[in-house]
């Protein structure tokens, strides 16, 4: 990206109000995703309805690709389970397009239906962590860029209200959640793991857009993507059009691997947008899945480190070696032998800010190796100086019956 700010320069076919969201989208993938608990009570949940079956690489070829290109920490979290013992399932679900699955934006009259949801569940001494993944579809015959950010801006609000397409009472994107998507687990305060969610769903989108556009357009729009604002706010002149200064420093966060597309991390979302980006039938599986699980994977080392400083105690040494176990385990800054998941998965650890997530952890838990260890050493003082004192007033059989005391203590 180049340093300074230049004029964008918008292909005579499009003026400003078409660049305000008049944008085709030949196709694209919209996912929300989140945190919930995945403890044995909500997995029993799961695994007792008929809507979610288990999500396992059967197809050998599949299978061999991953092998062949994803490296074995990260595959056997992500896809598979070979020779490795960490408790990880995955679950997947598919509606069919029909009335149940339709639904409106009640403040904004937006139709949409769900496609298909995900869950990632990282339990037992991985925290108990679930990650659920729902995509979903506008359900206009044809999208312009202005709908997808509308739905987007929408939908990854807890808050926003939404009706069935059929009627029926208005419901929070919560309670679609619970009672819709997720079998009645709690993602809302009844759940443990809320904190740590915060007031959004995190998002995954990948736009393909109808012709290509000036890389100029695409810099812009990734800001307005990224930050769900309306489209042509980055070059407009509205209440949240950017400074220069700023757009930059955000927009250049971003990665630009080829001509045809450029994508984007921030905290809250995932933007690639660009042109022959989801036009092949191996195109759409690489991103709705390949890379969106990368995304998953990243959002879930973070999500166990703020677990994991909220739990640690000054005490806890269990709580330490679960920490010190985390990171030589999931501290991975590559993940693939091939540049393009490599450099998306860095843009995504930069963009959600694991690395400094990482590190928080690792001082913590150094700060408490060390109040841990001066404690032993004043313990340890204190009990040895009152045994010295036995020794000498009562005799060297007085201070060996203290011994084993001494030992269970320290």
């Amino acid at each position: 990206f180049d340093a300074t700010r230049k004029p964008v320069n918008i292909p005579l076919a499009h003026t400003a109000a078409e660049l305000r969201g008049g944008l085709i989208v030949k196709e694209y993938t919209l996912q929300f995703i989140s945190v919930f608990a995945a403890g044995s009570a909500e997995m029993a949940q799961i695994e007792a309805s008929s809507d979610w079956k288990p999500l396992r690489v059967d197809d050998e070829k599949k299978r061999a690709f991953l092998v062949d290109n994803y490296t074995p920490e990260y595959r056997n979290v992500m896809f598979l389970d070979d020779g490795d013992d960490l408790p990880i399932r995955r679950f997947q679900r598919e509606w069919a397009d029909d009335e149940g699955a339709r639904f409106d934006v009640v403040s904004r009259n937006i139709p949409f239906r769900l496609l298909r949801a995900r869950i990632f569940a990282f339990e037992g001494n991985l925290g108990g962590l679930g990650l659920y993944v729902i995509e979903v579809r506008h359900c206009r015959p044809e999208v312009r860029l202005s709908d997808l950010s509308d739905l987007g801006r929408a939908l990854r609000v807890f808050a926003t209200k939404v009706r069935s397409s059929v009627g029926g009472a208005e419901r929070s994107v919560t309670e679609l959640i619970q009672s819709v998507m997720l079998a009645g687990i709690s993602v809302g305060e009844g759940s443990r793991v809320n904190q740590y969610s915060g007031s959004k769903l995190k998002t995954f989108l990948a736009v393909d857009l109808a012709s290509p556009e000036n890389p100029s357009v695409l810099h812009d729009l990734l800001f307005d993507l990224g930050c769900f604002n309306p489209v042509g706010s980055a070059n407009g002149d509205t209440s949240v059009t950017p400074s220069d200064e700023y757009l930059e420093s955000i927009v250049s966060r971003g990665v630009r691997p080829f001509r045809n597309y450029q994508a984007l991390t921030l905290f809250d979302s995932f933007v690639s947008i660009g042109s022959n980006l989801l036009e092949m039938p191996y195109q759409r599986p690489t991103w709705d899945d390949t890379y969106l699980r990368i995304y998953v994977y990243n959002l879930y080392v973070k999500f166990r480190c703020q677990q994991l400083m909220a739990d640690l105690h000054r005490t806890a040494s269990r709580d330490r070696e679960q920490c010190e176990r985390f990171l030589v385990r999931f501290d991975t800054p590559r993940i693939s032998y091939n540049f393009l998941p490599s450099l998306l998965h860095e843009d995504m650890r930069r963009g959600l800010e694991v690395r400094e997530e990482l590190e928080a952890l690792r001082r913590r838990v150094a700060a408490l190796s060390k109040l841990i260890d001066e404690d032993y050493q004043k313990r340890t003082a204190a009990l040895l100086g009152v045994v010295s004192v036995l020794g000498a007033v009562q005799g060297v059989p007085t201070y060996l019956a203290y011994v084993p005391r001494i030992q269970a203590v320290l």
